[in-house]
């Protein structure tokens, strides 16, 4: 596919001393076309992705296109090849095996019994966020931990579900060793990814799917979920959650390592969706796309 910085040559200049890009004019309808026909013939972008393209460069939102390489081969490569190796390890191992490993591996470090490790992560399984009591929760201290915002989805639905529950049926565990779990689990996914030999600032490309009752435009918006977010490495996974709603979108996006909380072979996750499991209230950009 062609690179984005070929897309807005014509239509862009940069500052070589401080980095930065500037629009040199709007595009006239005749430009508009031209590009449009020279996307079309030589990417695999849908018509509607490709305005989303030039939409973004027209209202002059040229530091988010800067922020996000479509073609960044590095972070394309790495998704590729972190998802070849979950795969090939639950096919060595199956997954309950793994599953049991990490439970026994977190009651030990964490302090807690092998059944609470595993009712941690099955938690996750059940529910990530909606009307769970317990996987909000596992939001809120996740968001205290990290020092990332908590949604305002989060917000609005503990504010009603904690008049209603008693504090201690709130957590699987107490605050405190929920929090270590978390802790522990990311550092867990740290040492998976440098054991590939990655670095925390290198970035993964991931996809996650989502669907609204209002539609929104194809192309380069800023995206913050939940504390804890659910991405996949693979984008027709990640279409099979764009259906729920009128209007389905893939998003995807270039996610530093650092940023990654858990994989389904390293905590909280499920590999058959190769879900990895991000720091998702951190504001960054996104590429929206079709989720049909």
């Amino acid at each position: 596919m062609i690179k984005l910085k070929q897309i807005l040559e014509d239509v862009v200049v940069k500052n070589k001393e401080t980095g930065n890009v500037y629009p040199v004019k709007k595009f006239n309808p005749k430009t508009h076309e031209r590009v449009l026909d020279d996307l079309k013939k030589q990417t695999s972008f849908s018509p509607q992705t490709t305005n989303g393209i030039l939409d973004t460069v027209q209202n002059n939102k040229i530091s988010e296109v800067k922020e996000f390489d479509l073609n960044n081969h590095s972070s394309i490569k790495i998704g590729s090849i972190v998802q070849k190796n979950i795969t090939n390890t639950v096919i060595k191992s199956n997954i309950e095996h793994i599953k049991d490993n990490v439970s026994k591996d977190l009651s030990k470090i964490v302090g807690i019994s092998h059944t609470d490790a595993t009712l941690f992560l099955l938690q996750w399984a059940r529910s990530s966020n909606d009307n769970e009591i317990k996987s909000l929760t596992m939001q809120q201290d996740a968001a205290e931990l990290f020092n990332i915002p908590l949604s305002e989805f989060s917000k609005n639905r503990l504010e009603k579900l904690k008049s209603k529950i008693p504090v201690e049926a709130s957590r699987v565990i107490d605050k405190d060793k929920q929090k270590n779990t978390i802790l522990a689990i990311w550092k867990n996914t740290q040492n998976y990814f440098k054991s590939l030999g990655y670095k925390p600032t290198d970035k993964i490309r991931l996809y996650r799917g989502v669907s609204f009752d209002k539609e929104v435009k194809y192309g380069f918006h800023p995206v913050s979920g939940n504390a804890l977010e659910s991405w996949t490495t693979h984008k027709s996974i990640a279409k099979r959650f764009t259906s729920e709603k009128k209007y389905g979108y893939v998003i995807e996006s270039d996610i530093e390592i650092q940023d990654l909380v858990s994989t389904g072979i390293t905590g909280i996750g499920c590999t058959n969706e190769l879900e990895v499991i991000i720091k998702g209230s951190t504001p960054r950009t996104a590429f929206w796309q079709s989720g049909w």
